[in-house]
């Protein structure tokens, strides 16, 4: 995966976990933030110019043109972001401002990239501290406190921390006595803070903590990188040794990872081809799930990162004696709303249900519960009289019907 990521391979990532949304939303900020932007008038005629370009020509991060994104997502990003700058705007007033921007650490191969970073002084005539702000911006709704505690908060403080000694260090960023780690939830406008003290022994402790185990990861990544003389005196870098397993669920670069999906390294694939692997890996999956649901019954399979079995999910189940409950509730709650010729029924409440087929079968095996040869024919019968055939697209590979018939 590491080294897919340093020839800046193809990524699945822009095609499915990243928030198109959330990217538009931080353009916005980014230009709203370089050109000093604080009127309304000027906020919304750069968030329309921003929109434009995310449509028309998409954007370039770490010098790779991205494609356009979909203009739905990119117009409710433009609209997150001037609604939280038209609410909080930016701190404009700061002595520094630094939009958004990668900070490499000074020893270590580790870079953060950094929504927005200000300096500014705090404190009155007698007392005065002054504050680097490392702020990062969050589209989900999610986004909490929990956010002041992940890998990427310190691996962004540990960056800024060691740049406040380098002699090359951005405008600013001299005599800083706290460093505040901000998240700003762009949906709810929450912001969520913590206040490192750079005087305070035990904080700084914090930080080398952290910087430690972030030189731990980034030793791991360069030491798994083979090396090897292929010629007297010359020395070449060879590719990682990858390691297939759980983790390719989650990779990045799964779909022209050689060493995982050996299938699906021509990318000038047509389409009869690409038609043809996936049958093959649908056969392959729907063998392979039972033949390891069988051998299961030993325990789970242990994998590279990971096990494959079976694995209890928490789900919610109606309490016992819950139904009496609800049909009170339902003529008792509606009845003091509703007008006299539109009282509640139990038609209206079966209504409200939105019963399905399933639910149907459950109430024909209540009614007839008799244990006889052809009951399953009496059940089927009465639900067929109440149902409807309805179709359903849905894409997958299928066998011809000569094919079933044979």
């Amino acid at each position: 995966m590491l080294d897919y990521a340093e020839q800046n391979a193809d990524s699945l990532f822009p095609l499915e976990y990243r928030s198109y949304l959330g990217q538009a939303a931080h353009a916005v900020l980014q230009y709203c933030a370089e050109r000093r932007t604080e009127t309304e008038a000027d906020i919304r005629k750069t968030a329309e110019e921003v929109g434009n370009l995310l449509i028309r020509e998409g954007r370039e991060f770490r010098g790779r043109k991205e494609p356009p994104l979909p203009a739905e997502d990119v117009w409710l990003g433009v609209e997150v972001a001037v609604a939280y700058l038209l609410a909080r705007g930016l701190p404009l007033d700061a002595d520094t401002i630094i939009p958004e921007q990668e900070w490499n650490h000074p020893h270590l191969p580790y870079r953060a990239l950094i929504d927005l970073v200000t300096v500014q002084d705090e404190g009155d005539e007698e007392y005065t501290v002054r504050v680097v702000d490392v702020c990062d911006y969050k589209s989900s709704w999610q986004a909490g406190p929990d956010e002041l505690h992940t890998l990427q908060r310190w691996g962004q403080a540990i960056c800024v921390w060691r740049a406040l000694n380098d002699p090359n260090k951005p405008h600013g960023l001299d005599s800083i006595d706290i460093l505040r780690q901000r998240v700003v939830n762009l949906r709810t406008w929450q912001e969520y803070t913590r206040d490192i003290h750079l005087g305070d022994p035990d904080a700084v402790a914090e930080l080398e903590k952290w910087e430690k185990r972030i030189g731990k990861l980034c030793e791991t990544a360069t030491e798994s990188v083979n090396y090897v003389e292929s010629t007297p005196g010359v020395v070449t870098e060879q590719k990682r040794q990858a390691n297939p397993g759980a983790g390719c669920l989650f990779c990045a670069y799964r779909h022209i990872c050689e060493d995982a999906y050996p299938h699906f390294l021509d990318a000038d694939d047509d389409i009869d081809s690409l038609a043809h692997n996936l049958a093959i890996v649908e056969g392959q999956r729907s063998m392979l799930l039972k033949a390891l649901k069988t051998a299961d019954n030993e325990g789970p399979i242990q994998i590279q990162g990971g096990w494959i079995g079976f694995k209890a999910q928490p789900t919610r189940v109606m309490l016992p004696g819950s139904e009496r409950h609800l049909v009170a509730d339902w003529f008792e709650h509606l009845a003091s709303k509703l007008p006299d010729e539109m009282a509640p029924t139990i038609s209206s409440m079966l209504s409200a249900l939105k019963l399905t087929k399933g639910n149907l079968d459950a109430f024909a095996k209540a009614l007839f519960p008799e244990r006889k040869k052809d009951i399953g024919e009496v059940r089927a019968e009465y639900v067929e009289g109440y149902t409807q055939e309805k179709r359903r697209i849905k894409f997958g590979v299928w066998k011809d019907e000569q094919q079933k018939t044979d």
